[in-house]
């Protein structure tokens, strides 16, 4: 026997909205979004004035620019399926921040 209490979710009550709780995750999403987009615009942006300013030639910068995309395909790739085939997640996520944190951290402290 079903609990009258319990909603189905194709079977809200007349006038029920889900609007609030809609523009509350659009606004979780977007707030963790756009520093990640901004980051890759900005890597996109100045990695090749930084390479250059090393001193290669041009068709080096070239590849040296596409390393990075590399390791983030080869990466996300692993990353995407591993979770999926586990079904655990938090671990996964906790990893990869703790390790893109680490990096950048390591990026910055470079000269």
């Amino acid at each position: 026997m079903t609990n009258p209490q319990v909603l189905q979710p194709d079977r809200l009550p007349i006038g029920a909205s889900v609007g609030s709780e809609e523009k509350h995750i659009v606004g979780h999403i977007a707030r963790r979004l756009l520093p990640f987009l901004a980051l890759i615009y900005g890597l996109s942006l100045w990695l090749p004035t930084i390479i250059k300013a090393l001193g290669v030639s041009d068709s080096t910068a070239g590849l040296l620019r596409a390393v990075p995309w590399l390791f983030a395909a080869a990466g996300l790739s692993g990353v995407l399926r591993h979770p999926d085939k586990r079904r655990e997640t938090r671990g996964h996520i906790a990893v990869v921040s703790g390790a893109a944190g680490t990096h950048l951290d390591h990026a910055a402290s470079v000269s």
